[in-house]
């Protein structure tokens, strides 16, 4: 029984941390850790670099009131965020609000796939967002937008 429980336990809360973590670079001194820098050690590329380094997505994931979840995949280690603020038109003299997601490192561990998470969302609101990988922003051929859900 002991046995028993121990592995449940295991698989309850170690396998998902090990299968599916993800490292979020919240401050500019992670990225010069040891296990988040990138590869080339230079974050300035161009926007044409940046849509070559997009292998799938941006999609949305699930939607909720308050936060959205949306995925890309890139081709190899990246920082990957998205940048994204309410559609329509601006009042008068005040601009429209632009909020970030989490930067997040892809690496090969979680298959180059990036789970950016915007959280700065009203319920019923639509949203534009553009991926930004290593500070660039991604040139798609499509419009990128969300909607959170309704109350």
């Amino acid at each position: 029984m002991y046995k028993i429980h121990r592995f449940l336990v295991a698989i309850v809360f170690v396998v998902p941390f090990a299968l599916f973590g993800q490292q979020v670079a919240k401050t500019p001194t992670t990225r010069t850790s040891p296990t988040m820098a990138a590869p080339s050690g230079n974050r300035k590329v161009s926007s044409a670099t940046a849509t070559q380094s997009l292998q799938s997505g941006p999609m949305a994931g699930y939607s909720d009131r308050r936060e959205v979840m949306l995925w890309a995949q890139t081709k190899q280690p990246a920082y990957v965020q998205i940048r994204y603020h309410e559609t329509g038109s601006p009042t008068v003299g005040k601009p429209i609000p632009t909020h970030l997601t989490d930067e997040v490192y892809t690496n090969r561990q979680t298959v180059f796939i990036a789970h950016l998470l915007a959280d700065q969302v009203e319920p019923g609101k639509m949203y534009e967002y553009a991926v930004l990988i290593e500070g660039q922003k991604v040139s798609l051929p499509y419009p990128t937008q969300f909607q959170s859900l309704c109350q």
